[in-house]
């Protein structure tokens, strides 16, 4: 079947699609012709050949009528002349009528008969009706003499005229017969031909159509394959390569199947590797996370070990001061534990450490542990904290991102450093502004990006991890900055008032 077809699967199905048609339509084309000739036939019969028989019918009736007149007149003794001419007039003018219905209906079948044949046919018919009125005269003379002159010559002219006008009146009749037979034949045989050509078309056009509905199912019989292959590769299963010897569509398909579905393999292959660099990534930016939070609890720690070791090299010890400066330290330790404790266990995800605080004391205690810090460099902190609130929030996260913040400051080479606690409905708004350095605008964009960093030492990641804690909490950090004038952050925290 394939070597019969053309190789391009659109090229096969139209090509059925046209035979089929074609068949169809030499189905139909042959029966309109068929019913043009058996209409024809028709209107010729109906118009013009039975008009005709009955009219001839008529007339023949009027001659044998003519003829019983005739003998019983031979057989009279008395001859009433005024009667047998009555007689003989009617019958003459019935016949001239008759004839002249004829010929008018010969000019109007003629009219609407289309065919040659049957336009001649009418027209002998007309030439047998001229026929008849002239025998129908030469009657009327003959008889006319005979009712003159009473003997046997005129007498024989007369049978001879009525004879010969019997003969005519059934040569017509015949002869319309003859043609309403031959046109009832031809008919008869039209409708035959067009229901067995017709028949035998469309059944042609029928089979083509189931033929190609089963070429069209043949040839996509491997759509259904490669559907399904297209689902495997789409869940991630193994796929088998699809045959792609041909040159027609679904060819081309499978082939285009093949390669991407290599690709995709490949794209798997790189993006595992791209997801393991990630993860490498990752934990490199971990540790450097790990490094840059573990640092400011050093620094607290080294400096207040500085001071310490200051005041017992000295004479005059404080022993209050020491013990605070101690106190700081191990308070560092243990948040050093806490922290080194909660990357350790980062791949579970963090959990909010809710505590209840006031933030305005937290505030304050953030500044007096990095007091040494702030005294080094000059800066002076002040806090406005009003009313003073106890709620219920992270404090973790909450004092992580102020000590940065505070740290921040510091490495600006900030002298004045405010920060403001306000307590909205449901959350706690803290901004820290400094007369720092600042930043321009497009460090400003950047600055919460990891490994962004204006610092010749620094990190780049402690706003990053500020503001990424926060929002997990579903907090939020902001930032304003202007080069020359200073950087004011602004930390939104959800907690609950628990102070009524």
């Amino acid at each position: 079947m394939h070597l019969l077809l053309p190789r391009s699967i659109r090229a096969r199905i139209l090509a059925i699609f046209v035979a089929s048609l074609a068949a169809f339509g030499g189905a139909l084309g042959y029966g309109m012709v068929q019913l043009r000739v058996i209409g024809a036939d028709l209107v010729a019969i109906d118009a013009g050949y039975l008009p005709l028989a009955n009219l001839a019918a008529e007339l023949q009736a009027v001659v044998r009528q003519m003829d019983r007149e005739h003998d019983r007149m031979a057989r009279e003794s008395a001859r009433p002349l005024a009667g047998h001419r009555s007689n003989a007039e009617f019958h003459s003018t019935l016949l001239a009528r008759r004839i002249e219905d004829g010929q008018a209906a010969i000019e109007d079948a003629s009219d609407l008969v289309g065919d040659t044949a049957e336009e001649t046919a009418l027209r002998t018919a007309g030439v047998l009706l001229g026929e008849i009125d002239a025998l129908r005269a030469t009657h009327d003379a003959a008889f006319d003499d005979w009712l003159g002159a009473a003997d046997g010559a005129a007498l024989a002219r007369v049978d001879a005229a009525r004879t010969a006008l019997i003969l005519k009146a059934g040569e017509l009749s015949a002869f319309l017969e003859g043609r309403i037979q031959l046109l009832s034949n031809r008919t008869a045989q039209a409708q035959t031909r067009a229901y067995t050509i017709g028949g035998a078309l469309a059944a042609l056009s029928f089979l083509l159509a189931g033929l190609m509905v089963f070429v069209a199912l043949l040839t996509l019989r491997p759509i259904a394959r490669l559907t399904r292959e297209v689902q495997r590769l789409a869940q991630g299963e193994p796929w088998a390569r699809l045959p792609a010897t041909g040159d027609d569509e679904l060819s081309m398909l499978n082939r285009e199947f093949n390669h991407m579905a290599a690709a995709v393999e490949e794209r798997d292959r790189v993006r595992d590797r791209l997801a393991r660099s990630e993860r490498l990534a990752v934990v490199g930016q971990m540790l450097a996370q790990i490094t840059h939070e573990v640092r400011n609890p050093l620094n607290a720690m080294s400096l207040n070990a500085e001071m310490l070791a200051e005041d017992l090299q000295s004479s005059d010890v404080d022993l209050t001061n020491a013990q605070a400066m101690m106190a700081t330290i191990t308070a560092e330790i243990g948040r050093l534990e806490q922290l080194t404790g909660r990357y350790l266990e980062m791949s579970r995800g963090r959990v909010p450490e809710m505590a209840e605080v006031v933030p305005g004391a937290l505030v304050e205690e953030i500044l007096h542990v990095e007091e040494a810090a702030l005294s080094r460099a000059g800066l002076c902190a002040t806090v406005d904290a009003q009313p003073r609130q106890m709620v219920n929030l992270d404090v973790d996260a909450l004092r992580r991102s102020l000590r940065n913040l505070v740290r921040n400051a510091v490495e600006a080479a900030a002298t004045q450093l405010h920060i403001c606690v306000n307590h909205l409905p449901d959350r706690v708004q803290i901004t820290v502004a400094d007369n720092g350095s600042g930043m321009a605008p497009e460090q400003a964009r950047q600055v919460f990006e990891p490994f962004f960093t204006t610092k010749a030492r620094g990190t780049g990641l402690g706003l990053a991890i500020s503001r990424q804690e926060l929002e997990d909490v579903g907090g939020s950090l902001h930032c304003e900055s202007t080069l020359g004038e200073g950087t004011t952050f602004t930390l939104d925290l959800p907690c609950t008032d628990i102070s009524a």
